[in-house]
């Protein structure tokens, strides 16, 4: 999986909508008109970079990434609702995971926000 998981950050790193804290509200006010859920997914350990990859159920072929630099606490993703299989992983500098963490078979909502947090 870590494997599968580097060679897929190289691929598509334009795919996901990623969003900072300050457009968290606009997020949820915008969803209906825009189609989309909210995953906020927290980091244990802030010093390190990490990796987030999205794999839609039924499209194993879409799949979403997206790296998120040392110093942030958490991020924010939307996504079109659907079932997803999201993983997060800690990479180091050559963008290799170190550890990861994979939660499956789940089911983003319009306007509703999922949250996750790993521990590393």
């Amino acid at each position: 999986m870590k494997k599968l998981f580097v060679s897929l950050l190289f691929l598509s790193p334009f795919f996901i909508a990623g969003c900072s804290k300050d457009d968290d509200n606009a997020s949820i006010v915008n969803c209906e008109a825009k189609n989309y859920g909210v995953v906020k997914v927290s980091f244990g350990d802030i010093n390190i970079k990490h990796g987030i990859l999205v794999t839609q159920i039924g499209s194993e072929s879409i799949t979403r990434e997206k790296i998120i630099e040392a110093g942030k606490g958490s991020d924010t993703i939307r996504l079109v609702p659907g079932s997803y299989h999201i993983n997060v992983a800690s990479i180091n500098n050559s963008n290799q995971a170190i550890e990861d963490q994979t939660f499956t078979n789940r089911n983003i909502v319009q306007c509703q926000e999922m949250s996750f947090h790993v521990a590393f």
